[in-house]
């Protein structure tokens, strides 16, 4: 971590004398020191009530089986001053618990302080309270924040508002602190860090990437591979079903365009004289022709493309689509396609058409599932493609769907 400490432009929580109240979610195979950490802080903090929320109230046990019992349900719980989301393994079996997540929505709608520790964060993220937010989480997990539209920040504890977050793990004790200087004072800070004697001196200096030895990082990457791959699977997911859409201009630059339809056609065939004559200049072939190109974006970065050619009588070729590798089988090929074809409903076209290939079996499926048929190729215009040998049609005038 570069420092120890982020503070944002945002305006900081107050000090202030007011009771204050709050609540610690628990769950199964969580990190128990993500919350009984920041618990052994705040339920120190002066005139502070709290609440342990869960699912159910029953015992639950945490990733390396200590029991926690809440003694509140999510569904019994009012409005806390403060929520923390402690994270674990456990957090991904959340990730799509409508009542977790609404429980953090309504919380940060009402404006109240959320308070994240290490991969909570990915449940604030799922959640999507951190877009465009600054935050940071555990090391293993920090490449994802920006799949939910956080910007990650290079510390152990991040302030951005109503929103405290904590990097992995013990952070969560760091965290505390600062929350309990910002709402009560430093003294009332400093006193709960020596009462708790929290004076940190680790015998080994193994606590980062940075600094562990090289066969420590690599047994511990080795281990954490399976929920580590589940995360970024469900990261990708989130990111593609979050994914914007804008229409290319002439004069965009459209070197996002070429790419990812080379690196798609590449894949599998040779890039023929069209392909080349399209990609090099999109503008020519098919914007200033009355054609358009859709372009999705996850933040910043563009992840895929689709284009629609003008034929005649309101026919449109339906060309061009393609997908960033890491987001393909996350669906944002469906939203692509869904896109191209509410557009061409848009200009009045009649009827859409496109080539494809017998080898890309999982393209023709997903053709084939939003209402596009196979036909006869002389029934269309002419396909400028030798690697075309499926040749299909979406009549939208008489479409249903």
């Amino acid at each position: 971590m570069s420092v120890p400490l982020f503070v944002s432009k945002r305006p900081k929580p107050e000090l202030t004398t007011h009771p204050l109240s709050v609540g610690c979610l628990i769950f199964e195979r969580m990190d128990q020191i993500d919350f009984t950490g920041p618990f052994e802080v705040l339920s120190r903090m002066p005139d502070t009530t709290i609440r342990i929320i869960g699912k159910d109230v029953a015992p639950v046990r945490d990733v390396q089986g200590l029991r926690l019992t809440s003694d509140v349900r999510i569904a019994e719980t009012g409005t806390f001053d403060v929520l923390v989301v402690p994270g674990g393994y456990g957090q991904q079996a959340l990730m799509h618990d409508d009542e977790v997540l609404e429980l953090i929505r309504r919380h940060v709608q009402n404006e109240k302080l959320l308070f994240s520790v290490c991969t909570g964060a990915l449940l604030c993220g799922v959640a999507g309270v951190l877009v465009e937010r600054q935050v940071t989480t555990h090391w293993s997990a920090r490449h994802l924040m920006p799949h939910y539209g956080a910007e990650l920040v290079d510390a152990r504890v991040a302030v951005d508002g109503n929103i405290i977050s904590a990097a992995g793990v013990t952070a969560g004790l760091d965290a505390a602190l600062v929350l309990v200087s910002l709402l009560r004072g430093d003294p009332a800070a400093q006193e709960i860090q020596l009462a708790i004697e929290y004076a940190p001196a680790p015998i080994f200096d193994s606590g980062t990437p940075d600094t562990a030895p090289p066969d420590v990082l690599e047994s511990f990457r080795r281990k954490y591979e399976p929920v580590g791959a589940a995360r970024e699977a469900e990261a990708l997911r989130h990111a593609a079903g979050g994914a914007s859409f804008r229409s290319l201009a002439p004069g965009d630059d459209a070197t996002a365009f070429r790419t990812l339809n080379e690196e798609w056609i590449t894949r599998y065939f040779t890039l023929e004289a069209k392909d080349r004559e399209t990609l090099n200049d999109p503008a020519s072939s098919i914007l200033l022709k009355g054609g358009h190109i859709f372009m999705a974006y996850v933040a910043a970065e563009a992840v895929g493309c689709v284009a629609l050619i003008p034929m005649r009588d309101g026919i449109y070729e339906l060309s061009k689509m393609a997908v960033s590798p890491h987001l393909r089988g996350r669906g944002l090929g469906r939203r692509l396609l869904q896109h191209a074809i509410a557009q061409a409903r848009g200009l009045g076209a009649k009827s859409l058409f496109l080539g494809s290939n017998t080898r890309l079996k999982d393209a023709i499926h997903l053709y084939e599932s939003v209402g596009f048929r196979h036909v006869n190729p002389e029934t269309l215009p002419p396909m400028p493609y030798s690697r075309a040998d499926v040749f299909m049609e979406m009549l939208l005038e008489t479409d249903s769907r």
